[in-house]
């Protein structure tokens, strides 16, 4: 009487911690993709409700589909090699890969891949976790670009431009060739400052890189 009690009980907490992580992945904020790694072609078997809040996609509607739909025509991108990598090693990885809604609008796609093994260590599936860090990538490349160009004129700074030139001269080094610098002045710009008001010396020299 023990034994079929005991299995019973087993089963139902199985049942209930089941129930409890669908819960979890429909109630999660980031996407949440699952895809079959036993099926050829990995299909995908499972998205959440912010999976399809984020990418205009039903479950219905990605049912069975690889997930490279999701790129596009896009498919060119670093992350996409990063990630392929990984689903041939089995191993896990964060990508950011531009992924492309429902309606053709793209976002910046940090994706984390993690694969989920059987008892027997086999992998049967690989769970995708979806976050759109477009604003934060957006942040990052405006600050990349302050950080090296000029802020009036939009010219890169000293330090890009020694950058700039430090590659030039290693490659002509490497290929033997010439490199040709050029070194523009203006002059009287100080009188014109002066005369007129900086913001005179500003417009003029937006008017002399345009």
């Amino acid at each position: 009487l023990v034994s079929p009690l005991v299995s019973l009980l087993n089963e139902v907490w199985l049942r209930q911690r089941a129930d409890l992580f669908h819960a979890c992945l429909e109630a999660s904020g980031n996407g949440v993709i699952l895809v079959d790694a036993c099926s050829d072609d990995m299909p995908i078997v499972y998205v959440n409700p912010a999976f399809s809040r984020l990418t205009g996609y039903s479950l219905n509607e990605v049912y069975g589909r690889n997930c490279r739909f999701l790129q596009g025509g896009d498919r060119k991108q670093p992350g996409v090699d990063q990630l392929r990598m990984a689903l041939r090693t089995g191993a896990s990885t964060t990508v950011q890969l531009r992924n492309y809604r429902r309606d053709g609008s793209w976002f910046w796609n940090e994706l984390q891949v993690s694969p989920i093994h059987s008892a027997s260590q086999q992998i049967t599936h690989y769970v995708g976790v979806m976050n759109d860090v477009s604003a934060r990538m957006e942040a990052e490349s405006v600050l990349a670009y302050r950080t090296g160009h000029d802020g009036l004129t939009g010219l890169p700074n000293f330090e890009k431009f020694r950058s700039r030139l430090t590659e030039a001269c290693n490659e002509s080094r490497h290929h033997r060739h010439s490199v040709a610098l050029t070194l523009l002045n203006l002059d009287n710009f100080k009188a014109i400052n002066a005369t007129y008001g900086m913001g005179s010396g500003d417009e003029l020299l937006k008017a002399v890189v345009t």
